[in-house]
């Protein structure tokens, strides 16, 4: 029993030994495989088949011997320094253009470099590290754009230009469509536009209503209120510049001035007879001016309801 014993171990360290012998042997050939390719490359033709010969007595594996072997018969052949010192500085090349983050040139660079040496496996190498440069590249591009649109549609969101922010709002869900918050916005402003589109026009429509009635201060105040609902509209802005100078205009008689301050402070602290008064007055300074009638009307419920 010990000696079948002793004899295992014996087995099992000289298979061990083996397995260490051969990968000291794999390590050393693909050592002087390098410094071989080094010179090769370097179009060092004699360097080169030293370190061949070399490589080829340490190797074990026929694939590798058969690279070698092709090698060194590519050194025999005219071009072959021309072709290796081409193929050097087409990696150069990609080198450089990788650097500089110019990652699709560099890409085509070791493209021709691996249609040159297929068998090298160090252009395959760079074109996997710039696959995945581009990628990055690319989704650093979208998020810098998509922040952009987005800051810049929250902007004229506060500034009530609601339909100059959609259009960010969708450019920013079209670069990311996964992000729900362009989507929710434009649901805000879809909205607000609805309702913007049922009350801008019936303002508007009562505003001019009272402006050709020549009721200026009514009709201002009503343009103010469509000026509030779309404050890109330039249209209720200039009728109120309109009302102003008519209401100025109809105001340069200095006692029917009087006469509407005084009435307008009674009407504002609920003094409705005695503003009713002074109302009166005014209207009889001024029988076409419509604004002391329609508040003399107020102030005629007003009185009524007490």
């Amino acid at each position: 029993m010990k000696v079948r014993l002793a004899i295992a171990l014996m087995v099992f360290s000289l298979c061990v030994c083996a397995q260490n012998d051969s990968l000291l042997r794999e390590r050393k050939m693909d050592s002087l495989m390098l410094i071989a390719d080094n010179y090769f490359n370097a179009c060092k033709e004699d360097s080169a088949t030293v370190y061949y010969d070399k490589a080829f007595s340490a190797a074990k594996n026929p694939l590798k011997q058969e690279t070698i072997v092709r090698k060194e018969a590519l050194m025999k052949e005219p071009e072959w320094c021309m072709e290796s010192q081409f193929y050097k500085s087409t990696l150069d090349r990609g080198n450089r253009a990788y650097t500089g983050k110019k990652y699709q040139e560099a890409k085509e660079a070791f493209t021709e470099a691996h249609q040159i040496k297929p068998e090298d496996p160090y252009p395959q190498q760079r074109l996997a590290d710039c696959e995945r440069a581009i990628v990055e590249q690319e989704l650093a591009r979208i998020n810098a754009e998509y922040c952009s649109a987005i800051r810049q549609a929250d902007s004229l969101f506060r500034l009530s230009n609601f339909l100059s922010a959609k259009q960010f709002y969708r450019k920013a869900s079209n670069l990311k469509p996964i992000e729900q918050y362009p989507k929710d916005r434009i649901k805000v402003i879809d909205g607000m536009v609805i309702c913007v589109d049922k009350h801008f026009p019936e303002a508007i429509r009562v505003a001019d209503s009272l402006f050709l009635q020549k009721q200026f201060v009514e009709s201002k105040r009503k343009y103010q209120e469509a000026a509030a609902i779309k404050t890109s509209e330039l249209y209720p802005k200039e009728q109120i510049r309109k009302c102003d100078d008519s209401i100025a205009a109809n105001r340069v008689n200095p006692e029917y001035d009087f006469y509407i301050r005084n009435a307008d402070s009674l009407f504002a602290a609920k003094e409705f007879r005695q503003a009713r008064t002074w109302y009166g007055e005014a209207a009889a300074l001024k029988p076409e001016e419509q604004y002391a009638k329609s508040q003399i009307a107020k102030c005629d419920e007003f009185i009524n309801d007490d």
